[in-house]
């Protein structure tokens, strides 16, 4: 039977590397193809001097907080109840093993197996970005590392699901064991909790991140933590130690550790084939929707009733906005959007409230991470053409001016981004204001908060505008819907549109930026009227050309036929 399922996954693994070979013949992923290995040559694979060593990166104070991440990722998937799909199968598997005289235990060891292909090549690959060249023999070491954690990490997500599934299958009794390990849960977190809240005032008297993680490392080298804390700095030992004896000594109880893990999954009392071929109904579903490209990434939420209210008559083009924004709440996006602003506020709750130094920390990672979803946001917040386009058949019947459709796409990406930049942004002030920064009066903060709704909800426009229509434009060179997985051609199709996408916007905001500038420039005696005149008038120009580009893109759509467009 072990060679079956050895051939089985060798097999599988095989006929996945001739497909994505095959498809190279495809000029568009040729080209992609090239484009990726060439980015990741120069940015990752370059000999040189500056690129960083794992030493490095898991020595130090990274090496004392990365126990604590992992601590926090396994608390997160046990409290959240994990991904069930990690007990799936294939359709096929389901009807040849689960109908064959294979027992429980095989099932899961040929689960176990199966991710291994993945994990190894993903631990070359990190192997191949962080180890410089020459490192000889501790190049493997590391490699071993890095499949020490990452085996871990998917042993424990594939645990929460078997005994979440028991939970689900045994009720009463196997709601005990459900609380009991969470219960352990909850205890670990809560002896890594106490050492770090009794350190509190030292935290806030840190005078930068070098101290606020020697205060911390301090902390976590305490009892109860370090107990919390030992096997997770098991798994991690093998990163941070030296090649030849230094090494072994860590890997063994890694390596004792990662049995036992194998030894519980396998031994784990759960109703395996049902919850094994429910995940895989799911996991069916999601792969058949990313065959079709119904651009969808959603999980399944329980409480599919909520609902917007829709007045049965009106303007065509907002049924179609109504349409994405159901996606948009339904799928659990909108959660995953207000997770950001919402940690925003609670960390100026805790930190800025307590400290200048955790008030600018604060401050720079809100304004980051909406710089990102200004760039980013568009690429993964894909209810808009990129998806539509895919129904392009449906799309045509429907009693609606291509500008219409194209200005309720874009409107439907462009918004929600927009929302939540502006929530980052009202999180960015309020922690300045426990700062001594004098430059931010009330009366900017104020002009800042008004000026910034149409600038907003213009550059997102802009943003969102540019992507739809390059895949109108170009839908053989943009990855339609979720797309068919990564790869480096994937990788090189995203950089051509990230690339296009720049220049293109360098465009549309040259008038307004200089807009903008001017009329700063004109009232910088009142610097907050002309903050409040500048971002309404750069917003009210970007929106204007979102609304010609629609025009113009309008047309398009209304003469492009469904042959036309090629996912």
């Amino acid at each position: 039977m072990i060679g079956t399922f050895a051939y089985l996954i060798l097999a599988s693994a095989r006929n996945q590397l001739r497909a994505r070979v095959a498809r190279l013949r495809n000029p568009r992923y040729a080209i992609a193809l090239l484009i990726g290995v060439t980015y990741l040559w120069f940015v990752y694979l370059r000999p040189s001097h500056d690129r960083p060593h794992t030493d490095e990166l898991f020595g130090g104070g990274v090496a004392a907080l990365l126990p604590l991440l992992l601590l926090a990722f396994v608390a997160w998937t046990w409290l959240s109840g994990g991904d069930r799909t990690a007990l799936a199968f294939t359709q096929a598997e389901v009807t040849l093993l689960f109908t064959a005289p294979v027992s429980r235990r095989t099932l899961v060891l040929y689960r176990i197996a199966r991710t291994q292909l993945k994990i190894v090549l993903t631990s070359l690959v990190w192997t191949l970005l962080f180890q410089p060249a020459g490192a000889g023999s501790g190049a493997l070491l590391r490699a071993v590392s890095y499949w020490i954690v990452l085996s871990s990490v998917n042993l424990n997500r594939l645990g929460v699901a078997l005994v979440r599934a028991n939970g689900d299958v045994h009720g009463l009794r196997g709601a005990r064991r459900n609380g009991l390990a969470i219960g352990v849960v909850v205890a670990l977190v809560a002896m890594v909790a106490y050492p770090i809240a009794t350190s509190w005032p030292l935290l806030k008297e840190a005078s930068g991140p070098a101290a606020m993680t020697r205060v911390m490392t301090d902390a976590l080298d305490r009892p109860p933590a370090t107990w919390a804390l030992f096997p997770f700095r098991l798994v991690l030992a093998p990163l941070s130690a030296a090649p030849g004896t230094a090494w072994l000594l860590a890997a063994a109880p890694a390596l004792l550790l990662l049995a036992g893990m194998v030894l519980w999954v396998v031994g784990t009392d759960a109703a395996f084939e049902e919850s094994a071929a429910e995940a895989s109904v799911v996991q069916a579903r999601r792969i058949e929707a990313l065959r079709a490209r119904r651009g969808t990434t959603a999980t399944m939420v329980r409480n599919a009733s909520r609902s917007i209210p829709l007045r049965p008559t009106g303007r065509p083009a907002v049924a179609l906005l109504w349409k994405n924004a159901m996606w948009f709440v339904r799928s659990g996006t909108l959660r995953s959007m207000l997770l950001p602003p919402l940690g925003g506020v609670l960390s100026v709750v805790l930190l800025s409230s307590r400290s200048e130094n955790a008030a600018f920390v604060v401050a720079g990672v809100c304004g980051v991470v909406a710089g990102m979803l200004l760039l980013v946001g568009p690429m993964s917040l894909r209810n808009d053409l990129r998806n539509e386009l895919l129904h392009l058949s449906l799309l045509k019947t429907l009693p609606l001016r291509g500008r219409d459709v194209v200005l309720a796409e874009v409107a439907s990406s462009a918004l929600p981004l927009a929302g939540a930049q502006y929530l980052l942004l009202l999180v960015t002030l309020l922690s300045l204001a426990f700062t001594s920064v004098t430059a931010l009066t009330p009366a900017i903060r104020i002009a800042l908060i008004i000026g910034a709704v149409p600038l907003l909800v213009g550059l997102n426009g802009a943003v969102s505008m540019i992507h739809n229509g390059i895949a109108l434009l170009f839908p053989g060179w943009v990855r339609l819907g979720v797309g068919d997985g990564g790869g480096i051609e994937t990788l090189g199709l995203g950089m051509m549109n990230i690339a296009l996408a720049l220049a293109m916007l360098a465009l549309m905001l040259l008038v307004p930026v200089t807009v903008l500038t001017i009329a700063v420039a004109l009232l910088r005696a009142r610097l907050a009227v002309g903050i409040v005149v500048g971002g309404l008038l750069a917003g009210a120009l970007l929106i204007t050309e979102c609304m010609l580009c629609a025009r113009a893109l309008g047309g398009s759509l209304d003469r492009v036929e469904p042959l036309h467009v090629q996912g």
